[in-house]
């Protein structure tokens, strides 16, 4: 679910992931599971920007671990970002 909503939030904000990667982790002594995900994004520098506004005021526990902003193309107003987080999920089980 959290994926979806990650994907719904870029296309609100007119990027597009290029990769989403991720790795489960279990801390035991807090029964969580915890995900870090790695993601490439890119698009317009505002939708860039809107995407990250929005991985930061998740309601739910997303951590921004860190990111790099690149733009290639001097002439053209695309930026790419590689976008670092961890997610936190209670295990139920």
């Amino acid at each position: 679910a959290l994926l979806g909503e990650i994907a719904e939030s870029s296309s609100q904000c007119g990027v597009t992931t290029d990769s989403i990667t991720y790795k489960p982790d279990f801390i035991k002594d807090r029964k969580l599971l915890a995900y870090q995900i790695t993601m490439a994004v890119s698009g317009r520098y505002s939708g860039v920007r809107c995407f990250l506004y929005e991985m930061q005021t998740r309601e739910d526990l997303v951590v921004v671990d860190g990111f790099v902003l690149k733009n290639d193309d001097a002439y053209k107003e695309n930026v790419s970002m590689e976008l670092k987080l961890t997610a936190y999920l209670r295990d139920d089980a």
